[in-house]
């Protein structure tokens, strides 16, 4: 499978669900914690759009050439718009799974803060698995 930019419709349905489920996650660094809000969703879309056109361009060797640059544009014109009827355990779980997998192509990948907001937006998700509150703690 290659690797492409993803939608601005994955990038939406993912920060409407990290707005949904008020997610805090980091902006900048890995380890901060920022509310995700309608304010600061295009930052945050943005944000995760950067590390998947960084990654193709990484893959296909894109610097300096007119498919980069279009990309590099198509980052800095994303404006967040609100997604509507999410299914959380199906299509937000599947945009997260494929935006990891379409931003995996640099060496750096698991220590981004794009890594770092869809593994914590996941960790969100499974606290809404049904029969996930009754469950014990693991031995």
């Amino acid at each position: 499978m290659s690797a492409y930019v993803v939608s601005n419709s994955t990038i939406d349905s993912l920060i409407s669900t990290a707005i949904e489920l008020k997610l805090c996650a980091g902006l900048i660094t890995a380890d901060s914690c920022t509310n995700v809000t309608t304010e600061n969703a295009t930052d945050f879309g943005r944000m995760l759009l950067r590390e998947n056109v960084r990654s193709v361009a990484h893959r296909y060797r894109l610097a300096g050439t007119e498919e980069g640059a279009a990309n590099d544009a198509f980052v800095t014109d994303y404006k967040f718009s609100k997604a509507h009827d999410l299914n959380f355990e199906g299509t937000v779980a599947k945009c997260i799974q494929s935006l990891d997998y379409q931003s995996c192509e640099t060496n750096d990948w698991n220590n981004t803060v794009a890594h770092e907001f869809l593994y914590r937006l996941m960790l969100k998700l499974i606290e809404r698995v049904p029969g996930f509150d009754a469950a014990p703690w693991a031995d």
